[in-house]
């Protein structure tokens, strides 16, 4: 595929076909091109799902409810992105901060922390947050989305990390550790961690990663964490 310009639009589609078929993008994708971005048959665009895939084609019909895309090109990208951010659930604009900031630096996953300091949502959201995720993969020219859990209790999550290294970000313990081979962190929520999460983290041998001399907010420790270990994988 020959490169393209950084300038084509480009739209989230589930499904895209191989070379020469059509991918029909959905109601919301398809008011975005027609009515935002005011596009006409034969303009160039780029689609991805998400996963990986991402094709180049130009528009076959102009529909504000399902606009057709005929496929020019195609070809799967290699993910890049390898560290897991898991955090303690924050106030709805500190974990709009969080979803929007980690997708732009490109992360794997994401898993929201119901911890003894956490917030409680009332609902999981989750069309909504995929939404945002969606939007902001797009803005930063992703191929690959992260991958967004449902909340979580930090004990429950802790078992699926039995055997595995990972690392706690505590203001307890200021100074940066290394990062070396460890590519999940966890973050606490606005209370910090309680006596009794550190207990199970200390069970468990899992080093505390510093975030410097500054006490930071939620949603700062979670960026710099991320930016952290994505640099200890040389993703950075």
């Amino acid at each position: 595929m020959k490169p393209r310009s950084t300038t084509t639009a480009r739209f989230f589609c589930g499904t895209i076909p191989s070379q020469g078929a059509e991918a029909t993008l959905d109601r919301e994708e398809s008011h975005h091109a027609t009515k935002v971005l005011r596009m006409t048959a034969g303009d160039a665009v780029d689609l991805v799902d998400g996963r990986g895939t991402l094709a180049h084609g130009s528009l076959a019909r102009v529909d504000a409810k399902a606009t057709i895309v005929r496929i020019d090109e195609h070809r799967t990208v290699a993910a890049r992105n390898g560290v897991t951010l898991a955090f303690g659930i924050t106030k709805g604009a500190a974990l709009d901060f969080i979803v929007h900031r980690l997708t732009e630096l490109g992360v794997a996953e994401m898993v929201p922390l119901l911890t003894d300091h956490s917030l409680a949502p009332k609902e999981w959201n989750e069309e909504r947050w995929m939404r945002v995720l969606r939007e902001t993969a797009k803005q930063c020219q992703e191929t690959w989305f992260p991958k967004l859990h449902a909340p979580i209790s930090l004990t429950e999550f802790l078992k699926t990390q039995l055997g595995k290294r990972f690392a706690v970000c505590d203001e307890a313990d200021r100074n940066v550790s290394s990062l070396d081979r460890i590519s999940t962190v966890l973050v606490g929520p606005e209370g910090g961690w309680s006596s009794d999460e550190r207990r199970q983290f200390g069970q468990l041998q899992a080093p505390l990663l510093g975030l410097g001399a500054n006490r930071l907010r939620a949603e700062t420790a979670a960026v710099a964490a991320a930016v952290l270990a994505k640099r200890a994988l040389g993703e950075l």
